[in-house]
């Protein structure tokens, strides 16, 4: 079975979806995010296909929301790439919006680790 992956344009779209203010919307740092698009297909890559999926989608979610490649809305951004992610490898979070907003925080605050992070994707984690 294939892994799917997003592209920049699914991001994009993704970002036009998230009520972001004018002040808020663009990037500081386009480069990152492209990188990260491009390495989340080597991220996990040795592990079994679950494993692999829930290991790209951390890393996802953590590269995202820890750093600042967007103008705003960095976390919400790290937040629904993640799910559109699982959403289209047939996964699915299912995390509260109180959880998924504490985690993102977490996150960008460098209080978690990425291995912390697949921990709580895999205990809020849906399978088909």
């Amino acid at each position: 079975m294939a892994i799917y992956y997003l592209d920049l344009e699914t991001i994009e779209k993704i970002r036009q979806k998230i009520n972001l203010e004018s002040s808020e919307t663009g990037y500081f740092y386009k480069g990152g995010v492209e990188f990260i698009l491009y390495h989340v297909k080597d991220f996990g890559e040795e592990l079994p296909e679950k494993d692999a999926i829930l290991s790209k989608a951390a890393y996802l979610l953590y590269s995202i929301s820890s750093n600042q490649y967007f103008v705003g809305g960095n976390k919400r951004t790290g937040l629904l790439v993640t799910s559109t992610f699982l959403n289209i490898n047939n996964m699915h979070l299912n995390a509260s919006e109180e959880d998924k907003y504490l985690i993102s925080r977490a996150i960008a605050s460098k209080s978690h680790s990425i291995e912390s992070v697949i921990n709580w994707i895999r205990q809020n984690l849906i399978s088909e």
